[in-house]
């Protein structure tokens, strides 16, 4: 066996002293902080991940707007990458029933691709001609059901002359429900038709929302799109256009990285102070190897390995704890959400391996600079002094 193991792990054994009850506290440490980075990591993965698919969802993975686009669609339906084309004509206006009235904002689509391009549940079915397919919310704050008549106006396309916006008796012939920020608050979906009757100054699409294929990658599809895209349209992303939420979950998750990181710096504390200790308690052990001609170099690394030893243990401890549950939570749902709060019924898990890589540097590097910390002291012991050393 190695001269510098065998010493840290006759170090290691020795049961005498404070020095043990302070090592476990340490090592209890280690472990509390990696288990609540791996758990607050899978649970904001697991949060992002659900916002991600409902947003791809709803607005697509690419959305194109700018002038031209009806060259465009002719240009996109027999790229290989893209599973479906969505164009759309949008307007704020106004939606009536009965004395309430409401400010929403107008989406005329293509109904007949309603059910295959968005995912939304709907409660109804399907609008034709004058029919409408309004929010849940939307609905509720009305007081709106299947069936019943509502008055919609585009005040934006109102004829000068008469001065009074045109204005459109139709059917909620359906409700959907997102599930995702305020589009059921705030977005009413109309058949393309009724958009032509409703936006009279609007006579082109105002964007084209793009569903790629699953298997495509979103940076490759959006390379190879853009490149064939004419002057004058805009392509963007889903992030892109939502840029603001993804940037705010990026700093939450950096945010709590470095907040519960935290818990592994104060153990990291501990741990330079139960390897001080240990090396006060070992300090005539200490004199002798070094009267013996035990170079210092190898005395530090003695303390780096304890250090690593017991550190190490409590974060692979932390680590595989940590796994466990995620695992368990993703079979299981054992732990579950407020239904009337969250959209999910179970708390959603995801844990990544570079969140773990993360996780074992972020502890590695701790270790080592508080293991290192303490083995300085034993350059500035005297085999004189410590052998003289009277416990």
């Amino acid at each position: 066996m190695n001269l510098t193991r065998e010493i840290a792990l006759r170090f290691l054994m020795s049961r005498k002293g404070p020095g043990r009850f302070t090592g476990i506290v340490s090592m209890a440490g280690m472990g509390v902080g990696c288990f609540a980075l791996v758990i607050s990591l899978a649970v904001l993965n697991g949060f992002e991940g659900q916002v991600r698919e409902k947003l791809r969802g709803f607005d697509g993975d690419l959305r194109l707007t700018g002038t031209e686009l009806d060259a465009t669609i002719q240009l996109l339906e027999n790229r290989p990458e893209i599973q479906s084309v969505m164009p759309f004509k949008t307007r704020q206006g106004l939606v009536q029933y009965r004395s309430n009235q409401r400010m929403v904002t107008f989406k005329a689509v293509d109904m007949q691709m309603m059910q295959s391009f968005y995912n939304v549940s709907i409660q109804g079915e399907i609008p034709q001609k004058n029919g409408i397919l309004i929010g849940r919310d939307t609905a509720a704050r009305l007081g709106v059901r299947v069936g019943d008549e509502m008055i919609i106006s585009s005040p934006l396309d109102q004829t000068p002359s008469i001065g009074f916006p045109h204005r459109l008796k139709t059917i909620v012939n359906g409700i959907f429900h997102s599930q995702i920020l305020d589009y059921d608050d705030r977005i009413i979906f109309l058949p393309a038709e009724t958009g032509e009757l409703l936006f009279r100054r609007l006579d082109r699409w105002d964007g084209i929302d793009l569903r790629i294929y699953p298997e495509t990658n979103l940076e490759d599809a959006e390379t190879s799109i853009a490149a064939v895209l004419p002057k004058g349209v805009i392509l963007q992303t889903w992030e892109d256009i939502h840029s603001i939420l993804v940037k705010a979950m990026r700093l939450e998750r950096l945010g709590a990285i470095s907040v519960l990181s935290l818990i592994i710096l104060v153990a990291a504390f501990n741990l330079t102070a139960t390897l001080s200790l240990i090396t006060v308690q070992k300090i005539k052990e200490i004199g002798i190897l070094r009267a013996m001609g035990t170079p210092i170099h190898t005395l530090k690394n003695v303390l780096v390995i304890q250090g690593f030893w017991r550190g190490g243990w409590g974060a692979f401890l932390g680590l595989l704890s940590g796994c466990c549950l995620v695992f368990i939570q993703n079979i299981t749902g054992f732990i579950p959400l407020p239904t009337d709060i969250y959209f999910m019924r179970t708390l959603p898990m995801q844990l990544l391996p570079a969140d773990i890589l993360l996780i074992a540097i972020i502890a590695s590097g701790f270790i080592l600079i508080s293991s290192w910390a303490a083995s300085r002291k034993v350059a500035i012991i005297e085999p004189r002094d410590a052998l003289q050393w009277t416990k």
